[in-house]
């Protein structure tokens, strides 16, 4: 009897965590982000609103907008189409939200279509350099050799770039790197150049009924690699089956991580990041109860 009315105790625990006060509000997302389309032809854009818990939710009075409608034209649903050739961007708005996307028209599908810089994101050490590079495709889905890239930098105060991809960085802060092979340009890609090693905390939060207190640090080793702790004064509410994950909404979607099952609901801990993750990856650290899919905490990383 005692191991069923803790049973119960802790299910109605988790249950409570249905009813939430206050989360971060949701975000709007347009896919594809960059694509191309052949003259004459039509692309679909998609908008979806996510709550915040990560729910998709339907729109209403969705307004669209091409920011060259001589290059391309969209009407609604987000039905894209190619006037000639050249670039794009497809903006989206619902509510007092925007994302855009990147539309580029060709001629043939043998053209330049698209031009994607790899890393997608950095951050450097002031005073360190990084190496760009960038992937050319064309109509087909070909990647293309022996192109000649143009890089240019939004700041060389910040970031400069050489003729071969190479970044320098000269002063903190940001700059956004593109890439430019004959007239089709790449979507910027964001340099942070940073003085010492770099972190990002935030304190936790518990979602209704449920009581949390403390900092998660993320924060970049020497190695790169990415460590996320939780400070000596970290506590949250007991719980059965209590997981933690990063996400870039305060819950879970499909796009979230699980990074490991709490260590202990109390104290000092850290976890060790998967090698893919970088310090910007995600912006939420997640305490979810799995045995009965309830949110029970989270933190918002500055």
């Amino acid at each position: 009897m005692r191991k069923f009315l803790l049973a119960a105790f802790l299910f109605a625990g988790c249950i409570q965590t249905d009813y939430v006060d206050e989360i971060p509000s949701g975000k709007l997302e347009i896919m594809p982000k960059d694509t191309s389309v052949q003259k004459d032809s039509s692309r679909m854009f998609n908008l979806t609103f996510y709550d915040e818990l990560g729910h998709a939710m339907p729109l209403d009075s969705v307004q669209w907008k091409s920011s060259n409608p001589a290059i391309a034209s969209i009407i609604s649903p987000g039905l894209a189409f190619g006037l000639q050739a050249g670039q794009s961007m497809i903006v989206g708005t619902y509510a007092d939200q925007q994302d855009s996307a990147l539309l580029t028209v060709i001629s043939n599908l043998a053209d330049i279509a698209e031009v994607n810089v790899v890393p997608a994101s950095a951050q450097i050490q002031l005073g360190d350099s990084l190496q760009m590079s960038a992937v050319i495709y064309n109509g087909y889905g070909d990647v293309l050799s022996g192109q000649t890239v143009i890089w240019m930098s939004s700041d060389p105060s910040i970031a400069s770039i050489t003729s071969g991809g190479k970044v320098y960085s000269l002063q903190t802060g940001h700059a956004n790197i593109k890439a430019t092979v004959q007239t089709v340009s790449s979507l910027p890609v964001r340099i942070d150049v940073i003085d010492g090693l770099a972190s990002r905390t935030g304190d936790f939060q518990g979602f209704t009924g449920i009581s949390a207190a403390g900092t998660a640090i993320l924060e970049q080793q020497e190695d790169q690699a990415v460590k996320l702790s939780f400070s000596s004064g970290f506590s949250i509410t007991n719980g059965p089956d209590l997981d933690v994950y990063l996400s870039n909404i305060a819950g879970i979607n499909q796009e979230s991580v699980l990074i490991a099952p709490l260590k202990s609901n109390t104290g000092a801990q850290s976890y060790d990041l998967p090698a893919s993750i970088a310090l910007h990856s995600y912006n939420y650290v997640i305490i979810h109860c799995t045995s009965f899919n309830h949110l029970f905490g989270y933190a918002q990383f500055d």
